[in-house]
């Protein structure tokens, strides 16, 4: 990409005339927001009487707001003698988000207006040429992003963000690191918000809830060859200084397996796999392991085998953590006997102490797009539940 062309994106989220507007959203700002979001339509003297601010500061920050194109005046409804009230509420048309899932074989865009419903389709681009990095790259530099608020981007594997880089990752299965400040380059002046996979996952089920979820919650998701774990504490995702899932996908048990990307043999996400269930004694001849689970009658040894060490990994982050509530998510929940016979299993490999102390729900997602849940990361930025996960502009980047 030509300097050029770097220049002209560093103006992206702001608009002309805007001139010292900026461009993140602020404390006050995410927690306006956030009510907007959680209760609909709010007048001023609403928002004052919920956060206690006074009535000046409330009209100052929805001002702002208004002027930035994150909320809107609604019709004018009378209470009573006096004048009528305008309700404030998020504005569906002015701003947007957008996901970016970084895959090693596709890259894919999606764009929410900030009620959270998709603008156009998802963009997905092949990975033919070139390194994944680079064709989001192109990808960011050809998209509309004038009205951009926030990105948000789904990365498989650890990665650092003081550092800008890729760690262990899908994307790089050589080992090397890979930078993702070509991103930050092209995207100009707005915030990135950078998340695991299933990080990202689950900050999407957690601001699906009418009320943000409280105490200790562990989502596990699940497909044929991919595994991944989030934890979040009261609705926000637990991280240390180097960014992953749960890491409950490279677990390793005692088995042979394909080798994984991470190097390692035996990783759990290579045991819950075709591959490996074909080679167990036992397996329905030509069935995928989706397909094996659809049909399951408790007859099948491969796949009773695959589950019980499934179960096993499952059990044992379970008793690790002590979450409060534990969310199985996965395109076969419907093979509601199957799940159940997982579930059970895993409590059975849960401490005891523990085992009956947490909740299950399971989340039905029969379709996985990384881009979407991306988008809603960025969402959940607006409204405080990442509040310290925003790169700096200024912040010095080492190994860049």
């Amino acid at each position: 990409m030509t300097d050029a062309a770097i220049d002209r994106r560093r103006t992206n989220g702001r608009r002309e005339g805007d001139g010292a507007i900026p461009v993140a959203v602020v404390p006050r700002e995410a927690d306006i927001f956030a009510l907007l979001r959680s209760e609909g339509p709010l007048s001023r003297q609403d928002l004052h009487r919920r956060t206690g601010w006074r009535p000046n500061t409330v009209g100052m920050v929805a001002d702002q707001m208004i002027k930035r194109g994150l909320l809107r005046e609604g019709a004018a409804v009378s209470s009573g003698p006096g004048r009528p009230a305008r309700p404030l509420e998020i504005d569906p048309a002015r701003r947007h988000v957008l996901g970016l899932m970084l895959g090693s074989e596709k890259v894919s865009t999606c764009a929410l207006n900030l009620h959270g419903m998709p603008i156009g389709t998802t963009r997905v681009q092949d990975v033919l040429a070139g390194s994944p990095v680079e064709v989001a790259t192109s990808m960011l530099a050809e998209a509309d992003t004038s009205s951009l608020i926030a990105l948000g981007v789904s990365v498989p594997g650890l990665f650092d963000e003081s550092s800008r880089r890729l760690l262990l990752s899908s994307v790089n299965p050589g080992g090397a690191t890979t930078s993702l400040q070509p991103l930050f380059d092209v995207i100009g002046e707005t915030p990135i918000l950078l998340g695991n996979c299933t990080q990202n996952l689950a900050v999407r089920w957690a601001l699906a809830r009418d009320v943000r979820p409280s105490g200790l919650v562990l989502l596990v998701h699940a497909r044929d060859g991919a595994l991944g774990a989030s934890a979040l504490l009261d609705g926000r995702p637990i991280h240390g200084c180097v960014r992953s899932d749960w890491n409950l996908g490279h677990t390793t048990l005692p088995v042979e397996t394909e080798v994984c990307y991470c190097g390692q043999v035996g990783c759990v996400e290579r045991v819950f796999s075709t591959p490996y269930y074909r080679k167990q004694p036992g397996a329905i001849r030509g069935a995928t392991l989706h397909e094996a689970i659809l049909q399951y009658q408790g007859d099948d040894p491969a796949l009773e085998h695959v589950t019980e060490l499934f179960a096993m990994a499952i059990g044992n982050s379970i008793s690790q953590l002590g979450p409060h509530h534990f969310v199985f998510s996965s395109n076969f929940n419907t093979a509601t006997r199957y799940v159940n016979h997982l579930i059970a299993r895993v409590r059975h490999h849960t401490m005891p102490v523990l085992a009956d102390r947490y909740r299950v729900d399971l989340w039905d997602m029969p379709t996985v797009d990384f881009a979407h849940a991306a988008a809603w990361l960025a969402l959940g930025s607006l409204q405080g539940l990442l509040s310290d996960r925003a790169t700096p502009r200024s912040q010095a980047v080492s190994g860049g």
